[in-house]
């Protein structure tokens, strides 16, 4: 328990440990530790970051669960080509944008993944990493930038089903082990739709049996005024 953290009230000179079961599910290893102007507390301890606030007194409470909190990358939001937002994190009540409905109009030319990563320990030199199965050749780096965030262009997928993976690092530390994952559905154009061609199909069928029945229509009238004209 070497990583236990403990409050030091300067007026009274006691000690409060802060005792959270959460901390046990972490590595005893703290990496960095802060608190703000308003007595809030942000420790990062395991890989996990755990923010405490200051309520009155030494009163805290957890406020992260370390399950959820591992420093992870995250898909922020995708743009068409010309700028217009299709899909947020602003809009979505989860961190992540997960699944992705694209048009066929909206994907012509290309469409741009933007992407960051919750590492509030460090932004330096952040590498990300993305991959489509069946599209890309493999994962294609990103340029290591000193940000928290980044982006990929994913040029016209044909219709179809992908799955957009995404990971990072920071440095020369190995890939973190969490993903961002997005299910990527691009609908066909309206003529390659099945209920296209099955009203093609069923357009015809009704032109071709109306001609029939009115070859029949002509062939039975002029027998009938045939048969007329040569009982006459």
């Amino acid at each position: 328990m070497d990583s236990l953290p403990a409050i030091f009230n300067t007026k009274t000179g006691a000690y409060t440990f802060i005792n959270d079961a959460s901390l046990k599910q972490s590595a005893d290893s703290t990496t960095d530790i802060k608190a703000d102007k308003y007595g809030n507390l942000f420790l990062i301890k395991g890989g996990a970051l755990y923010i405490w606030y200051a309520t009155t007194g030494n009163e805290l409470s957890s406020t992260i669960n370390p399950d959820s909190a591992f420093l992870e990358p995250y898909i922020k939001y995708v743009k068409t080509a010309n700028g217009i937002v299709i899909s947020s994190t602003e809009w979505e009540w989860e961190h992540n944008i997960h699944e992705l409905k694209l048009n066929y109009n909206q994907n012509q030319n290309f469409i741009y993944i933007g992407f960051g990563v919750n590492d509030f320990n460090s932004v330096s030199n952040n590498q990300f990493a993305y991959k489509i199965d069946g599209v890309t050749n493999g994962w294609i780096l990103t340029t290591p930038m000193n940000m928290d965030s980044s982006g990929a262009v994913i040029a016209g997928l044909k219709p179809g089903k992908y799955l957009f993976e995404l990971k990072v690092k920071t440095g020369d530390e190995d890939w973190r082990k969490q993903q961002a994952k997005m299910i990527i559905i691009v609908s066909p154009p309206f003529w390659q739709t099945w209920w296209f061609w099955a009203s093609v199909i069923l357009g015809l069928g009704l032109i071709i049996g109306l001609l029939m029945w009115w070859r029949i229509r002509t062939v039975k009238r002029k027998e009938k005024k045939n048969s007329l004209m040569k009982n006459k």
